[in-house]
């Protein structure tokens, strides 16, 4: 759901680089399904109305193939039901989207800037492809976001997402997807992670007392 204002505050944070690949391999990665699918839906907007599933499907599944052979584990995590604490950014997100949709529909707004028109039966979809393939995942009772860093703290894992509750959740680490690299041919994936106690430093915050949103103080506790 992310914390207002928390990501440009922190903007100029440099994370630690890294490179995984088949001979240096990283660590078992939490993805944060939503969030990559959101992240090649922004890169691919030409697709988005269209619903080209077969190539869209194709570009998901050819980074987290990457991932698998240069991670010692991946696992894909995927919000479930709404629960009422999101319900209302749910409900003003949908909104965003038929406003867009019918924008793009009269010619009003081009179709690069809907980025956030997903396709019917989306998760449906990617959980299938995924279950083919031998890909490890997991469908939420409600909002993904605590269940990642509680699977990334209990696996010693990297959280891979797009989130700012991220700076403030205890994990095993967190890597913004906007940060990575695929490439197939490495195979390897290159990127950075943002330490929790980097970003208390750069807030001037003990890092002890960062808190979010107040959804689990469990995984916020320093």
């Amino acid at each position: 759901m992310g914390i207002e204002g928390l990501t440009s505050a922190v903007a100029k944070l440099r994370g630690s680089d890294f490179q995984w690949t088949r001979d240096a391999r990283g660590p078992p990665v939490v993805v944060d399904g939503m969030g990559l699918i959101y992240k090649l839906l922004r890169e691919q907007s030409d697709l988005i109305l269209a619903c080209h599933w077969p190539h869209f499907g194709a570009m998901l599944l050819e980074r987290l193939l990457v991932l698998q052979q240069v991670s010692e584990h991946v696992l894909v995590v995927l919000d479930g039901l709404t629960t009422p604490l999101k319900q209302a950014t749910i409900v003003e997100r949908s909104e965003r989207k038929i406003e867009s949709i019918e924008k793009v529909l009269c010619g009003s707004l081009p179709l690069k800037d809907a980025t956030t028109i997903l396709p019917m039966a989306t998760c449906e979809i990617v959980i299938e492809m995924l279950t083919q393939h031998g890909i490890e995942t997991i469908v939420c009772a409600g909002d993904a976001d605590c269940r990642v860093a509680h699977e990334s703290l209990s696996r010693h894992a990297i959280v891979l997402a797009q989130d700012s509750d991220y700076f403030i959740f205890r994990t095993g680490g967190y890597a913004p997807l906007d940060s990575l690299h695929f490439d197939p041919a490495g195979p390897a994936v290159t990127g950075a992670t943002i330490a929790r106690a980097a970003v208390a430093l750069t807030l001037s915050v003990p890092e002890p007392y960062l808190r979010g949103t107040g959804r689990s103080q469990g995984l916020m506790a320093g």
